[in-house]
C-alpha cells in the first residue's frame, strides 16, 4: 500500500488498529511522499527485522521448536530430494511426481518451518 502522512490508507489502518485487527505494513522509500504514512506507521509499530522474527512472533513457532516438527509425506518427499542435491524446485516436483501448485503449497510450508530456505530463481536449500 501507499499513503502519504494525510491519507486515507492511515484512517483504514487506525480503524484495524482501534479493532485490534493485525496490521502489516511494508516500508517504502524515504525521499517519496506517497510512503511518508507506511514509514510513520512502521515507526510507531514493532516491526519486525527477519523472517525468524516473523515466525516467532506472528506464528509462534520458536526456532528450538522448527527442526522438531512432524512432516508429512510431500514435505518428506522434497526434504529427501533436497538432501539428494536437487535444487531446482522444477526438477524437484518433477522428481518427486508432486505437482506444482502442491509442491508450491508445501515448499511454502517447509520454509515456515524453517526447515529450508529460498536461494533464488525457484532453488531451495535444507536450513
Amino acid at each position: 500500500m501507499e499513503a502519504s502522512d494525510r491519507s486515507g490508507t492511515l484512517r483504514t489502518a487506525s480503524y484495524a488498529i482501534e479493532q485490534g485487527k493485525d496490521l502489516y505494513v511494508v516500508p517504502g522509500n524515504i525521499t517519496q511522499p506517497m510512503s511518508k504514512g507506511c514509514n510513520m506507521l512502521l515507526w510507531e509499530a514493532h516491526p519486525y527485522i527477519s523472517f525468524e522474527d516473523f515466525t516467532s512472533r506472528a506464528l509462534g513457532i520458536k526456532a528450538s521448536e522448527t527442526h522438531h516438527q512432524s512432516v508429512s509425506v510431500d514435505e518428506e518427499l522434497i526434504i529427501n530430494k533436497l538432501k539428494a542435491g536437487l535444487i531446482s524446485g522444477e526438477e524437484i516436483a518433477k522428481d518427486a511426481k508432486i505437482d506444482i501448485s502442491k509442491f508450491n503449497q508445501t515448499i511454502t510450508l517447509l520454509e515456515l518451518k524453517n526447515i529450508v530456505r529460498p536461494l533464488g530463481c525457484n532453488c531451495w536449500a535444507l536450513v
